[in-house]
Formats: C-alpha cells, sequence, structure tokens
C-alpha cells in the first residue's frame, strides 16, 4: 500500500491539469477535489488531506497519510517543510499563537483567553489582513484586521483568501448553536452584504489557492 500510494502521489505531482490562478479545495474521502471558485471539479488529488494548519498566503497546502506536505501554488504541486510555533504566512507576516506580527509591530493578539492564531494572509491593498483563529473547542473564526482592530465574522468561519476586488473569502460553515446561520462560501466587501460564491454541504472542508 505505501509503494501504490507513492506512485499516486508521484502522478499528481507531474500530471495535474492547467489550473485557473485561484481556486478551492475540497477534502473528500477520494482525496482532495480541486475546483474553480463557482464549484466544477478540475481534479482530484489521491491519498492527500487538507492541512489546514500549515496555511499559507496564496497556497493550499495538503498532507499524506505519511505526514509528507505539499503546497500547490502556481499550478504546481510540490514537496513543503512543516513548520511549527511562530510561521511567515504570507510577506512580513509572522503567525504566532498568540499574536500577529507586521513589519513595524504587532498588528493583533489573541482576541480570547483560550485558543491560538492559525494563519493570515494581507489584502490586494495591503491596509487590512484575514486571520484565522481557532477558539475553545477548536471553534474556527475568521478575523479582519484593520486600522488596529478586530473583527469577527462570526463563530464557525474560515478563512480562505482574497479576491482581487478586496473581498476577503469566507467560509461560513455552522456546525451548532454558535454560528451565523449563514452556510457557503462568500465574498465578504469590507462593507455591504455578502456574496455567495458557492453552496456547501454541512461538513465540507475548503482551502483556496490563489488570490
Amino acid at each position: 500500500m505505501p509503494g501504490a500510494l507513492a506512485l499516486v502521489l508521484a502522478a499528481a505531482l507531474t500530471s495535474l491539469p492547467p489550473l485557473p490562478q485561484r481556486g478551492l479545495a475540497l477534502e473528500t474521502k477520494a482525496g482532495v477535489e480541486l475546483q474553480s471558485l463557482d464549484g466544477p471539479p478540475l481534479a482530484t488529488l489521491r491519498g492527500l488531506d487538507l492541512a489546514p494548519d500549515q496555511a499559507l498566503a496564496h497556497k493550499a497546502v495538503f498532507r499524506d497519510g505519511r505526514g509528507r506536505l505539499f503546497v500547490l501554488a502556481g499550478g504546481r504541486l510540490r514537496r513543503a517543510p512543516l513548520r511549527r510555533g511562530c510561521r511567515a504566512t504570507d510577506v512580513q507576516l509572522t503567525v504566532c499563537p498568540r499574536a500577529i506580527r507586521g513589519a513595524a509591530g504587532v498588528l493583533a493578539r489573541a482576541p480570547q483567553a483560550v485558543g491560538h492564531w492559525v494563519w493570515a494572509e494581507r489584502s490586494p491593498s495591503g491596509n487590512a489582513v484575514l486571520a484565522q483563529w481557532s477558539a475553545e473547542c477548536e471553534v474556527p473564526v475568521a478575523y479582519l484586521i484593520a486600522k488596529g482592530k478586530l473583527r469577527a465574522y462570526g463563530a464557525e468561519t474560515v478563512a480562505l483568501g482574497w479576491l482581487p476586488t478586496g473581498e476577503a473569502v469566507v467560509h461560513f460553515r455552522p456546525l451548532g448553536c454558535v454560528g451565523s446561520g449563514r452556510r457557503g462560501i462568500y465574498a465578504v466587501p469590507r462593507k455591504g452584504k455578502p456574496r455567495l460564491l458557492l453552496r456547501t454541504a454541512r461538513f465540507a472542508q475548503y482551502l483556496m489557492w490563489g488570490g
């Protein structure tokens, strides 16, 4: 089985079809399904799962059954190192469990006593940051960081990335009584109503590449 898995991964590394500049990665029983932003499948990476704990700006990170990491960027899949503790997740952006730092110092501290920051990505204009917080019981909460202030998108929200328009891409996935009631992947402007990009199943897990 390990040999067969290695062959599958080797094929995935060399035979990806042409991919759009940005898209979604959905975890399935068959592997990671690559999709366009509006949902149609493009390819399936068998033997891989999402690795949200290793998320990076503009890239989707996956993990195989042996714990090895792979990153999808620029239409190619390649090996990636495991990073623990404080991680550089975007240009001049370092994410530590209890603080997010930029070139000029701390941009955001822990919003709650229990939990940790997972990753963060700068907006296309550079004047805001989209960040992922893992709260008590590992409840995901996506945050917008702008002008020194934190704004939560709501409980059970997952930060995926940015669109060139400056809209944040956020997955609303209410699994209990603490969610907003909204479900799906939305483009969320700084002002105005969120725009639905893709309806999602209740337990679906996604990452995004590009942005």
